[in-house]
C-alpha cells in the first residue's frame, strides 16, 4: 500500500506511544517441563496413523514423490532376490512342471511385489485363484493390505483374514458399462464366492491355504505389519516443512518485493495523491510488457529485497533429515548416492544387510513352498517311491513326508561373499579331511542334484575323462586320427569302430568249439543231442607240472598239492593218468 506520509512542507515523525505488558502474573510460580508424552506428539497429532487405509496412501505418496524413499525400497526390494530354477532331484517330470508353471504364472513379479509391499506397508498379500478344470492355480492377485481384516487373538496362533467389503468394486459389479460387465464376468469366473460377497456387500473370509503373506511384525500377539517407514515418518513430515520454507525463498527470489520511493526528504519534496496515482497506473501497465519505459522526475527511487541475506541455511538440516532416514531404513549414503565410505565399514554394514535379506528370502520360500507348491505336488502325485513300491509294485500310504516339493535355486545364490572361508572349505576338501555336501551347502547347491547331474555328464563332451579316452585311442588307431584332421565327426567314428568290434566278438564266440575231446569219450549219435563240450582246465603252472600219481605218497620234504578247482564239464586226464573207461597204455 502506498501511503502520503504527510501534508507539510517537511516530513512530522512522531514517537508512538504505548505500554508492554505480560500475560503472566508477577506471583505465578513456573517449574520447567519434566516429561512429555510421547503420544501427545504435535508433528503426529493430526497424521492419521490409526487409519491403515489413509496410512498407506501417505506412504505410497512418499515412494512416489521421495527420491530417497524410492531407491531406499527398491533396493531393499530387488537386491535379495533374482532369477530362478525349480530343482526336483530324482522327479524329472515334476521338475520340468514346476518350471513351466513357473515361467508361465510370472512367480519372480510376485515375489517382487511382495517383497515391496513388505517394505513400503509392512506387509504383502497374494492371493492364488484356483482352476477347478485344470487342477491347479490359473493367477495370482496382490491385494492391498488395508482391504484386508485380521482377526486372531494371542492365546492361538490361528489367524482369520477376512476381504472387506469395496463399495467402488460393488458399484462395478451393478455397473451396465460393458468394461465394467468384462471385469465383472472376470471375477465371477475365476472366484464366484468372492464375486456373491462382493454382490451382497458383505466380507469375504480368505482361504489361508492360498493366501501368500509376508508380514513385518513386532511380536507375534500383533496381527498386523509394522511399516519401516514409521521410524522416519516425523522426519519426513519435518523434511516436507524444510521444503516449504525453501520453495517461499525461492519464490521471493523469483519475485522481489520492490518498492518505489516519490519525492525528497532532503528537498522537502512530497508528491500529492494524484502523482501516486499516476505512478502506480503506469506501474500497472508495465507490469506484461518488458520493454515498457518511465519518464518521470528525479525524485524516483526503486528498491528490490529478495531476503537473500536473511534467508537460513536449510542444507545443514536437509542433512539430518537425510542422515535420520538412512540410519531409520538400514541403509548407507553409498548405496543411495554412490559415495565413497571407509572398506572396512561398508563391507561390516553389507554383512549385516545381506543376512537380512537372506532371512527375509528363506521366509518368502518356505510360504510359496506351502501354499503353492505342496499343493500343486499333492494334485500332481509327485511322490517318492519307497522300497516295497520298487520291489514289489505294490503301492503304500503316501503322506506329506514322502512328497516331492521343489527347491529354489537363485542365480544369485549366495549374497554373503565370504571368500576367506570359502577358500579355507575348499582346501580342505582338497586333502579330503571334509565330505563334498559342506561345499556344496556354502555354495547353495544341492547335493543330491549335483550328483545326478554329474551323472548326465558321464559319456559327453563335458566328461572330464572324455578327452582323455578319445586322445588314447586316437593314438592307438591312425585312421582315427586321419578322420579328426578331415573335419569327420569322431564321435560317430569311434562309434562305428567300437560296433564292429563287437560284431567280430560276437561272431567269434558263436563259432562251435574245435577242440579234441579225450581218449575213450564216444560221440553221440548225429542226430541226437550235441556232445557236452568240457568247459577248459586252468593251465598248471611249470612247478606244478611234476605231479604224483594217483595213490602214490608224496616225497619227503614235498607238501602235497591242492586239489584243482571244479570245473563245469568233463575233467581232462593229467599226465600219466588213465582215462576212465579206455584201455591202458
Amino acid at each position: 500500500m502506498i501511503a502520503q506520509m504527510g501534508t507539510s512542507a517537511g516530513l512530522n515523525i512522531q514517537a508512538a506511544e504505548g505500554s508492554f505488558s505480560t500475560s503472566g502474573d508477577v506471583s505465578a510460580v513456573r517449574t520447567p517441563l519434566l516429561y512429555l508424552d510421547p503420544l501427545f506428539d504435535q508433528i503426529l497429532i493430526l497424521f492419521p496413523q490409526d487409519n491403515l487405509r489413509e496410512l498407506n496412501r501417505r506412504l505410497r505418496h512418499y515412494y512416489k514423490y521421495d527420491p530417497y524413499i524410492r531407491s531406499i525400497i527398491d533396493f531393499h526390494t530387488e537386491t535379495p532376490l533374482s532369477d530362478f530354477d525349480l530343482k526336483m532331484p530324482g522327479c524329472r517330470e515334476g521338475e520340468a512342471y514346476f518350471n513351466d508353471f513357473k515361467d508361465e504364472k510370472n512367480l519372480l513379479d510376485m515375489l517382487i511385489n511382495t517383497c515391496r509391499d513388505h517394505w513400503l506397508l509392512g506387509e504383502g498379500f497374494h492371493f492364488g485363484n484356483w482352476d477347478d478344470h485344470n487342477q491347479e492355480f490359473s493367477d495370482f492377485v496382490q491385494l492391498p493390505p488395508e482391504e484386508i481384516e485380521v482377526h486372531g487373538a494371542y492365546i492361538s496362533p490361528k489367524k482369520v483374514y477376512v476381504l472387506r467389503p469395496n463399495r467402488e468394486i460393488s458399484k462395478l459389479m451393478h455397473s451396465s458399462n460393458p468394461a465394467d460387465a468384462t471385469v465383472s464376468q472376470a471375477i465371477q469366473t475365476e472366484s464366484p464366492n468372492m464375486a456373491q460377497s462382493i454382490r451382497g456387500n458383505k466380507p469375504h473370509p480368505l482361504d489361508t491355504d492360498r493366501l501368500i503373506i509376508l508380514q513385518r511384525t513386532m511380536a507375534g500377539y500383533i496381527n498386523r505389519g509394522i511399516s519401516p517407514m514409521l521410524a522416519v515418518i516425523k522426519d519426513l513430515l519435518y523434511q516436507d516443512h524444510l521444503i516449504l520454507f525453501r520453495n517461499t525463498f525461492i519464490q521471493r527470489h523469483s519475485f522481489p518485493l520492490k518498492i518505489f520511493k516519490l519525492g525528497s526528504e532532503s528537498k522537502g519534496f512530497i508528491p500529492s495523491k494524484r502523482m501516486f496515482n499516476e505512478f502506480r497506473f503506469q506501474l500497472i501497465n508495465a507490469v506484461n510488457d518488458p520493454d515498457f519505459n518511465i519518464i518521470t522526475h528525479p525524485f524516483v527511487q526503486v528498491d528490490y529485497y529478495t531476503g537473500q541475506d536473511k534467508i537460513l541455511p536449510l542444507i545443514p538440516y536437509f542433512e539430518l533429515v537425510q542422515k535420520r532416514i538412512f540410519a531409520g531404513l538400514f541403509v548407507n549414503e553409498a548405496i543411495v548416492s554412490g559415495e565413497k565410505t571407509p572398506y572396512a565399514a561398508g563391507i561390516t554394514f553389507m554383512r549385516g544387510l545381506m543376512n537380512r535379506y537372506l532371512t527375509i528370502r528363506n521366509n518368502l520360500e518356505l510360504e510359496v513352498k506351502r501354499k503353492i507348491f505342496m499343493h500343486l505336488s499333492r494334485v500332481r502325485k509327485f511322490y517318492k517311491p519307497t522300497e516295497a513300491e520298487l520291489k514289489h509294485g505294490v503301492r503304500t500310504r503316501r503322506d506329506d513326508s514322502r512328497l516331492y516339493v521343489p527347491n529354489f535355486q537363485w542365480q544369485k545364490a549366495n549374497l554373503l561373499s565370504n571368500q576367506a572361508i570359502m577358500q579355507m572349505i575348499i582346501s580342505l576338501r582338497d586333502k579330503k579331511e571334509i565330505p563334498f555336501r559342506y561345499v556344496a551347502e556354502m555354495f547353495g547347491w544341492n547335493l543330491d542334484d549335483v550328483i545326478q547331474q554329474l551323472k548326465d555328464e558321464e559319456g559327453t563332451r563335458v566328461d572330464p575323462n572324455w578327452k582323455d579316452t578319445v586322445k588314447k585311442e586316437i593314438e592307438k588307431d591312425e585312421g582315427l586320427g586321419r578322420k579328426l584332421l578331415l573335419g569327420d565327426d569322431i564321435d560317430e567314428a569311434i562309434l562305428a569302430k567300437y560296433k564292429e568290434g563287437a560284431s567280430k566278438t560276437e561272431g567269434k564266440k558263436e563259432e562251435p568249439s574245435k577242440k579234441k575231446e579225450p581218449r575213450g569219450k564216444k560221440k553221440k549219435d548225429a542226430v541226437g543231442a550235441l556232445p557236452d563240450i568240457p568247459a577248459p582246465e586252468p593251465k598248471i603252472p611249470a612247478e606244478d607240472a611234476r605231479k604224483p600219481e594217483e595213490g602214490a605218497a608224496p616225497e619227503e620234504g614235498e607238501k602235497e598239492p591242492a586239489a584243482a578247482p571244479e570245473v563245469g564239464g568233463e575233467r581232462k586226464p593229467r599226465p600219466g593218468e588213465t582215462p576212465e573207461g579206455a584201455e591202458g597204455a
